[in-house]
């Protein structure tokens, strides 16, 4: 497995809980959700409902703003692709956590795949096929590793993320995506200057990475989500533990593609923001900026969903 890497470069709240009586009864009912409807499996496969039902994360609404992302002049190690400059972005909501492989299931055993004949890739590799994966499938059914519930999918593709955040919106009718890279950067900072959220000193405990002085830091290796404090919003892993997928395609000037969020059926790469628990202090900067092709997969990568508010 390879790092991220440029190129190739190593790098008021409003909380959204569970999913009402109504959206049940349209999951048991809907057979539209699946976004590449499969014949019904016998009952030897059939997923258990608790399989199938959306997990709805919860969110923070973030207020719209004129806001300044980038390296900032007291920044060290500044690249030349983190140029500092200001743009508005719109009201939207930020999920709390990066997105967990209990909530990746539904959506997998909705799809009935994670290889649709369509794709040269897979969405994501599961268990059998990677074993950093702690996803399992077994007999037509996707279920979680047991004691890893909790901890943020990996070995997920821009595709796969993608197109989780499309079934997500159509199964609860509410506008999930990935956030824009302008979006994730005013969230992670959660209005400081400073390198990291807690500052510019690496203080022990605050992110999962290699050489943070976290917890595990010996144990150099993913954890759960919220296993340290957030960010003054209350926002968990905006450093560390995995890195996370935007919407946004790569511009290395920051022309707008910041603002946006790219077609599904680019062919640009896409951005990644945060740093991994694989990665050193130098990659889990607020500003530091990683891009790969929407088909890349591997150990310490995931995503966290963000939510139109207009």
């Amino acid at each position: 497995m390879e790092g991220h890497v440029k190129p190739l470069k190593a790098g008021i709240t409003t909380i959204l809980i569970g999913l009402s009586f109504a959206y049940l009864l349209l999951l048991l009912n809907e057979t539209s959700l699946a976004l590449n409807k499969k014949a019904t499996p016998t009952s030897t496969t059939q997923p258990v409902v608790d399989f199938v039902y959306p997990l709805e994360p919860d969110m923070l609404y973030l207020p719209a703003g004129d806001i300044t992302i980038g390296c900032f002049a007291d920044n060290i190690n500044c690249e030349a692709d983190e140029r500092l400059h200001e743009l508005q972005v719109k009201p939207f909501y930020i999920a709390l956590f990066e997105v967990t492989n209990k909530q990746i299931v539904p959506f997998l055993n909705a799809l009935g795949t994670h290889k649709r004949a369509k794709d040269k890739h897979p969405l994501l590799e599961v268990k059998h096929e990677d074993r950093d994966s702690h996803i399992l499938y077994e007999n037509g059914v996707y279920s979680v590793e047991p004691g890893y519930e909790n901890y943020p999918v990996i070995e997920i593709s821009w595709t796969g993320a993608m197109l989780f955040s499309q079934w997500l919106s159509k199964a609860t009718g509410k506008p999930y995506r990935l956030p824009t890279e302008a979006e994730w950067e005013y969230m992670a900072r959660a209005g400081t200057t400073s390198q990291h959220p807690w500052g510019d000193a690496q203080w022990a405990g605050q992110a999962n990475c290699d050489g943070c002085s976290g917890n595990w830091d010996d144990a150099n290796q993913l954890q759960a989500v919220g296993s340290y404090p957030p960010n003054t919003w209350g926002i968990y892993d905006v450093l560390g533990n995995v890195w996370e997928w935007t919407c946004s395609a790569y511009d290395p000037q920051y022309k707008g593609d910041e603002t946006r969020c790219a077609d599904i059926n680019t062919s640009r790469n896409l951005v990644l923001r945060g740093g991994s628990w694989f990665n050193d202090p130098w990659d889990a900067r607020l500003s530091n900026r990683a891009y790969q092709q929407k088909w890349h997969q591997d150990y310490h990568s995931g995503f966290r969903l963000a939510m139109s508010a207009e």
